[in-house]
């Protein structure tokens, strides 16, 4: 019995004699697989590794989303993100998230602190390119338009975020209106109503579209309060997108402006919209004027963003626009800032205020805090594929819209404390009057196109006080506990993340014990064999134990990879996981207060290796499938993932999420999609000001970090 067991095991390994022969090539066949196993081993460790990513942690860019502001959080809604380090992995990816940064508290990099822990599950579409509508009264959000992460895109549909009870709903909406993306948006909440105008209609962002892209005309409604969205009739027949649109309390009923992005005649191609030719709608008379602007007139630009605010005695109002790609033809684009001043309809240059090699960058948003402050949220950047923008600052850069500060910047870090506007002297020295108004120039250079603007825009408008619709009075969300520490405690996800790692490295020793084991019953049958002689000595069991890392680990969040034209959402882990971060990351230069900064700006930056990526990939499989140097259109084309499947095409219920900070404790991630648009190119913007004009290098891998000097040159 004992001859036939050996003889049928040794011809599994060899067919040599039993003897030395058969032992050495069993040996050798053992060996072999050794290396084998533990690059198992290693790959399922990387894997973790490489899947584990932090919205905050590990934070670099983040672009085309949206976001709004309630109750003192600035949240943030879908888009791309990047990962640090980019250099190593310059994947754009969904960014599922639904963030938010605390207006009243300050992280260590002088802006507000970022948390990514609140419920949006898998019924809920991540997009790029559409619209975050804020109800602060009935403390909702309203998500509308944009571009899908799933192919085909799903049915139009309107989501509402409770902010008082971390829940989305879907709401219907009629399926005749046009569901478009990169279009102009802007809620009132004082008068209950929201408004989107123009933007793209293609296969990504309308079920069944077919053919190339086509840019809309009409302007969309929604009545918050009455839960009911219609369409309403634009300027013109004239398609446009990626333009502006803010609200001034003028008139008899608000009105709104619109101003920017590109024109669509029609044949394919794409028109820049001049910026001296402003639309305006009036509100209560449902009505569009136009009117032609005068002074220092920006280029032409789309993907760019704004925010409003005024003198205290409402004699100007102040629109303050930043960055956006150039037009015609998506040109790499500007970094500067400029303000439309009403109702004088001029145009004021405030940034920079001389020559200097710029920074430009597109696909970002303006939140307007407390009258005050802009604060200026992500951006992709055309000439910049190895830098992050400012991750200690999440990518938020403060304008200070007064320049309150000591040396009167333009940019300064964010401050609670600043919670009214004054009139700054680079818009007082052009319109007249002082800090608190008194405009003197109260009307264009040329007069009013239009005689019922002179009248309308010299009206003060104070919407009645509306009442909430529900109870706002009490919430079920905890209050989140404050930013990650270097305490020694250990969260529930670090918790998890070393019991994965423990239970991979108990995988790890059961494979040795199994060798082990096998190679020394392989000996002892050899040694029968050849009548009990041994020159080889017995194995020693012992157990072989791999370290998973510190207690004190970097918490991952995001372990998927998405594309704009994916594949529908699947969860990944349910638990965050903790590993440590596999190369160091330098520090990058930020901000600073204002009592370094000079007037003026020269900015520096090492174009050598701008270059565009374009790659398609799912998980474990990163081809690419093409690329090139220059700027490229900021649109992939749409396309269609065979195996793709549409999304859940109602709302549902997202189940209750603790509320703390990203590598704190967490029950849940958001599911997300497993494949990846990946694309090169984005860098940062204002990311320090320095006293010197220093370059330091990346300690990872010897690139440029950008930095920006705010002084005279």
């Amino acid at each position: 019995m004992g001859s036939a067991s050996s003889s049928r095991q040794d011809s599994f390994w060899s067919t040599a004699p039993r003897g030395t022969l058969g032992t050495k090539r069993r040996h050798s066949l053992q060996s072999q697989q050794l290396p084998l196993i533990m690059m198992m081993v290693l790959f399922f460790f990387s894997s973790l590794s490489y899947a584990q990513r932090d919205p905050v942690n590990n934070f670099c860019r983040r672009f085309g989303h949206q976001s709004a502001v309630i109750d003192r959080k600035l949240y943030i809604d879908g888009g791309f993100i990047n990962y640090s380090p980019l250099e190593d992995d310059p994947t754009n990816y969904t960014n599922t998230f639904l963030s938010y940064n605390d207006l009243d508290e300050i992280a260590a990099g002088g802006m507000p602190q970022l948390y990514s822990n609140l419920s949006k599950n898998a019924t809920i579409p991540s997009v790029n390119g559409g619209v975050l509508w804020a109800d602060t009264v009935n403390k909702y959000l309203f998500l509308y338009g944009g571009e899908s992460t799933v192919s085909p895109p799903t049915e139009i549909s309107l989501y509402s975020y409770d902010t008082l009870n971390n829940y989305w709903t879907s709401l219907n909406v009629p399926q005749s209106l046009a569901s478009a993306s990169y279009g102009a948006g802007v809620s009132v909440s004082e008068i209950g109503q929201a408004y989107y105008y123009g933007g793209w209609q293609s296969n990504a962002s309308s079920p069944g579209w077919t053919g190339g892209r086509a840019a809309t005309t009409g302007l969309i409604h929604y009545d918050m309060d009455a839960q009911r969205m219609d369409n309403m009739t634009g300027p013109d027949n004239t398609g446009r997108a990626e333009g502006s649109m803010v609200y001034l309390p003028v008139s008899d009923g608000g009105m709104l402006i619109y101003f920017g992005g590109s024109q669509d005649p029609g044949n394919g191609s794409v028109l820049g919209q001049p910026m001296d030719e402003i639309f305006i709608f009036d509100i209560a008379s449902s009505r569009w004027y136009t009117q032609t602007a005068s002074g220092d007139v920006p280029g032409m630009r789309a993907r760019f963003c704004s925010g409003v605010t005024w003198a205290d005695d409402q004699s100007s109002y102040n629109v303050y626009l930043y960055g956006g790609l150039g037009m015609p033809n998506y040109t790499s684009g500007y970094d500067d800032v400029y303000i439309l001043s009403m109702p004088s309809f001029t145009w004021i240059k405030m940034y920079p205020n001389n020559t200097a090699e710029q920074y430009p960058h597109h696909s970002l948003t303006c939140n307007v805090i407390d009258g005050a402050q802009m604060i200026i949220t992500g951006g992709e950047f055309p000439l910049d594929n190895t830098s992050c923008d400012a991750p200690t600052q999440f990518g938020a850069h403060g304008l200070d819209m007064g320049e309150q500060n000591a040396d009167r910047s333009p940019w300064f870090l964010y401050r609670p404390n600043i919670t009214s506007y004054v009139v700054p002297d680079v818009i007082s020295n052009v319109i007249g009057g002082n800090a608190q108004g008194a405009a003197t120039k109260t009307s264009p250079v040329d007069g009013f196109d239009e005689i019922d603007l002179k009248v309308l825009m010299a009206r003060k408008y104070t919407a009645p006080a509306r009442s909430p619709t529900r109870n706002v009075s009490t919430a079920t969300v905890t209050v989140p506990p404050a930013a990650p520490s270097h305490s020694s405690s250990l969260s529930r996800g670090a918790i998890a993340g070393i019991a994965v790692g423990s239970a991979v490295g108990a995988l790890a020793v059961l494979a040795g014990i199994w060798l082990c084991c096998r190679r020394r019953r392989d000996m002892m049958r050899d040694r029968q064999s050849t009548g009990g002689m041994s020159t080889v000595p017995a194995l020693q069991h012992h157990h072989a134990h791999t370290n998973s890392g510190d207690g004190s680990l970097w918490s991952p969040v995001s372990s998927h990879q998405h594309s704009p034209y994916g594949t529908t959402s699947s969860p990944v882990f349910a638990h965050p996981q903790h590993f440590p971060p596999t190369a160091y990351i330098p520090d990058h230069p930020v901000e600073m207060p204002g009592n370094l900064h000079d007037s003026g700006a020269s900015e520096m930056y090492d174009n050598s290796s701008a270059q565009r990526h374009s790659k398609i990939a799912s998980v474990g499989d990163q081809s690419p499938i093409g690329g090139g140097g220059g700027v490229a259109s900021p649109y992939p084309p749409p396309l269609s993932i065979p195996g793709g499947t549409d999304a859940v095409k109602h709302g549902g219920v997202a189940r209750s999420w603790p509320t703390s900070p990203v590598g704190g404790d967490m029950d849940q991630v958001s599911p997300l999609r497993p494949s990846v648009y990946a694309g090169g190119g984005y860098g940062p913007q204002e990311l320090s000001s320095e006293t010197t004009p220093v370059s330091p290098r990346s300690a990872t891998k010897g690139g440029h970090t950008h930095e920006t000097f705010y002084h005279a040159s």
